[in-house]
């Protein structure tokens, strides 16, 4: 079907407004500078679900795809094709402070993200393993650049900071699940009242 549907396409002689206008219905952006060419690459990629580059997509569509993938996996690099405001609610999802700019933001998820990977291995009983695991220099950079993405304060004691380091990630994993939760009702709500209003219009009508 999509192959038939491409060389209907290719029959067809298409101009650069017709193509971009047809790109634009796809729901891809910056198309202005595109020639011909790369334009119809791009509908034709649209068409048959081959990937499109970041640049072309809207950034709600790229937080989407960030947020279906783990976290260890993000490609950070890609974080700056979303707007400041899905930046903070992408930090509030994960539990990590939302203030400051677009720069901040993105360097938040670049630090949870290493450390991330090295706490990953850990559950809350394996303090002493972690401890063990590092020097105390070590997990005291690592407390330093956890600070950055959220609050955490301990004793500078090899088990307390380890201890803090664990912490410091399960709480993130918490806010970030009560931010979800407290969106899904907020969205709950919204439709109900869309719903009752819908109701309440048919019976005046």
């Amino acid at each position: 079907m999509e192959e038939k549907l491409i060389r209907n396409l290719e029959r067809i002689m298409f101009t650069v407004k017709q193509l971009r206008e047809t790109a634009k219905s796809m729901g891809l952006i910056r198309l202005s500078k595109l020639r011909k060419a790369e334009l119809d690459a791009l509908v034709k990629a649209k068409l048959t679900g081959k990937e499109i580059p970041l640049q072309h997509l809207k950034p709600t569509v790229i937080c989407k795809q960030f947020l279906n993938t783990r976290f260890v996996e993000w490609k950070c690099e890609n974080l700056n094709f979303l707007t400041v405001e899905l930046l903070k609610n992408m930090c509030s999802l994960k539990g990590f402070k939302r203030s400051g700019k677009k720069s901040e933001l993105i360097n938040r998820f670049v630090t949870a993200q290493a450390l991330c990977n090295v706490l990953r291995q850990y559950t809350k009983d394996d303090i002493q393993l972690l401890a063990d695991s590092y020097k105390g220099r070590e997990l005291k950079e690592m407390l330093k650049k956890a600070r950055t993405v959220h609050k955490v304060s301990v004793v500078p004691v090899k088990y307390a900071m380890a201890a803090g380091l664990i912490s410091w990630r399960d709480g993130c994993l918490s806010r970030g699940m009560r931010f979800y939760k407290e969106c899904k009702e907020q969205l709950r709500v919204i439709k109900e009242r869309r719903r009752q209003a819908e109701s309440q219009e048919l019976v005046a009508a």
